[in-house]
């Protein structure tokens, strides 16, 4: 599991017009949507898949929020799920351009 901070501004709630953004924790894993190596009608492949990073927590600081604000902020939040998990890979695929995963496959025998 690893973590994030993204900021969550722009923020418009009614009740409290001081509050414009606010900090957020991000919890995240990665998935791969790839079946790896496999036989079809005597052809053999890999299927490398697709990487990509599923935020599954967040949090952030509520005090002196009320429970209307809170379920506003959490759900801008959780529309900005998918730009935040794009926005980790990037950083991520700019820290290891020429990365292999670690499953005991040997990618250098594979054939297409």
């Amino acid at each position: 599991m690893s973590t994030a901070v993204r900021t969550l501004d722009e923020i418009n709630v009614a009740s409290n017009p001081e509050l414009t953004e606010i900090e957020v924790t991000l919890s995240y894993y990665w998935e791969n949507d790839g079946i790896g190596p496999y036989e079809y009608w005597g052809a053999k492949g890999f299927d490398r898949g697709v990487d990509y990073v599923v935020i599954d927590d967040y949090s952030y600081d509520t005090t002196g929020m009320t429970p209307e604000e809170i379920t506003t902020i959490n759900s801008m939040c959780e529309k900005m799920f998918d730009v935040w998990s794009e926005s980790i890979a990037d950083e991520s695929a700019d820290d290891c351009d020429d990365c292999e995963p670690d499953d005991g496959y040997d990618y250098d025998e594979r054939t297409y």
